[in-house]
């Protein structure tokens, strides 16, 4: 039996709130300039008064909402990413770059997490298509694998720039604090559908690999 048999479905699904909450403030961020507009403007209307009062009352708890369920989804990828790589031995990927332990530790040692994660994770999905299709036969995961990747350095740097400007006081300083929020979450967002995805596809594909091997080896396990 592999090691995940669960755990792949409890890592989707706090994937999908993660991704629910990002589009959910995405939109609103999207209002809340629409909101700026129309202040400008003079076109402002008592009914959107009170849903901008709303977001001011409630953003910050979806934000603190968001980041606990980011943090949960972070440790329960963490081990997933574990179990999915012993579960390579078990269906007999041979020549491992890396440890099982390896997989998570990489990406709390200062320097090498800037590639090391994402070279664990590359394996994981080759030699996931090896045991199932024997060979590497759909490359374009590893793209996606990479532009995931990618993603998190201009991400953390705006995220980074936003922490340190705090709020400003001026309409075109809401407004370039929106935009930049705005490009993060667009970042966000694609990084979590390919997450998605790429987790989605290697439990497959694992999966498969197991079934088509004999009763008497899976029971090995």
């Amino acid at each position: 039996m592999l090691k995940n048999k669960y755990l792949t479905k409890i890592c989707l699904s706090l994937l999908a709130l993660v991704f629910a909450i990002e589009i959910f403030s995405f939109v609103i961020l999207v209002y809340t300039k629409i909101f700026l507009n129309k202040i400008e403007n003079g076109t402002i209307t008592e009914a959107e008064l009170s849903f901008a009062d709303w977001i001011e009352m409630y953003g910050a708890k979806l934000d603190g909402f968001y980041y606990l369920a980011l943090f949960v989804f972070a440790i329960a990828y963490l081990v997933w990413l574990y179990k999915a790589h012993v579960n390579l031995s078990a269906l007999g990927a041979k020549n491992l770059r890396y440890s099982h332990a390896s997989v998570v530790w990489w990406w709390f040692v200062p320097i090498a997490n800037l590639w090391k994660p994402y070279s664990v994770f590359k394996e994981v999905i080759t030699q996931s298509q090896q045991v199932m299709f024997g060979s590497v036969q759909r490359k374009k995961f590893q793209v996606f694998l990479l532009i995931w990747w990618l993603l998190h350095f201009p991400s953390s740097i705006l995220n980074a720039i936003l922490k340190r400007i705090g709020e400003l006081q001026t309409l075109n300083g809401y407004h370039f604090l929106l935009n930049a929020t705005l490009l993060q979450y667009v970042f966000v967002i694609t990084m979590s559908v390919m997450i998605f995805y790429l987790i989605y596809n290697v439990d497959k594909w694992q999966k498969k690999a197991n079934q088509s091997k004999p009763v008497s080896l899976q029971k090995s396990y």
